[in-house]
């Protein structure tokens, strides 16, 4: 029986421009450390770092195969910039807030979901340190206690499109794979987790599908009609 229900962030429970969010968190950075790093090697740390925690085998957290990167691209020491980036987060990455928008329909459906005892995840990419993923939930119209897990790059070991990175929810939840759906709007990242038994619902809202793929998930539509079947 499904008892948990497994919630992608970017562009699921929080609708957004993906491009537009990128070309505002990049401003972001640019005017918070323009007199501090050259700004295009950040850039190229920022791309490497990320594709370095796609390409993660498990071994170490996501936070430290990216500060590892950080520092053979462009020398940065994690115990001097490691603070200066939390701030970011905290402080002036708001605004790429103006990207996105809160969605009534996807607030009210989660508050429901949790009166009927489901278990919530933030399924989230953990690309990005824990505090900028709580203030995204934040943008989205959530308190991150709402979820029972919220993934990222300090305590997560892969990433989507990766199935470990389902796998290590299911261990740390210590569910099966039939007690979960994963519900998310990118066809190959968030669907994936099917094919480790985990039925997927994909959201046809900003739908991110790569090279017109075939849609196989078990269900998809609109959040306002996955809304309706809970």
């Amino acid at each position: 029986m499904v008892n948990t229900i497994l919630f992608d962030l970017d562009g699921t429970l929080l609708p957004m421009d993906q491009d537009e969010f990128i070309k505002l968190y990049f401003k972001g950075l640019y005017i918070r450390f323009k007199d501090t790093y050259d700004f295009e090697t950040l850039q190229k740390t920022i791309w490497a770092g990320t594709q370095a925690m796609v390409e993660n085998d498990g071994r170490t957290s996501n936070e430290t195969v990216f500060w590892n990167t950080a520092n053979q691209v462009m020398g940065l020491d994690r115990s001097v910039a490691e603070a200066e980036f939390y701030d970011f987060y905290e402080k002036d990455f708001i605004i790429a807030k103006g990207a996105t928008t809160a969605n009534p329909i996807i607030i009210d459906c989660i508050h429901r979901l949790k009166e009927k005892d489901y278990t919530i995840v933030a399924a989230t990419n953990p690309l990005f340190p824990k505090n900028a993923t709580k203030n995204r939930l934040r943008w989205a119209g959530f308190n991150p206690e709402d979820f029972a897990l919220i993934t990222t790059y300090e305590d997560s070991h892969y990433c989507k499109p990766n199935t470990s990175y389902y796998k290590e929810i299911l261990e740390r939840l210590n569910k099966k794979p039939t007690e979960c759906i994963m519900v998310g709007n990118d066809n190959q990242e968030d669907m994936c987790a099917e094919t480790i038994g985990i039925k997927g619902y994909l959201i046809t809202d900003c739908l991110i599908n790569r090279k017109d793929a075939p849609i196989t998930a078990a269900w998809q539509g609109t959040f306002e009609e996955f809304s309706k079947l809970y």
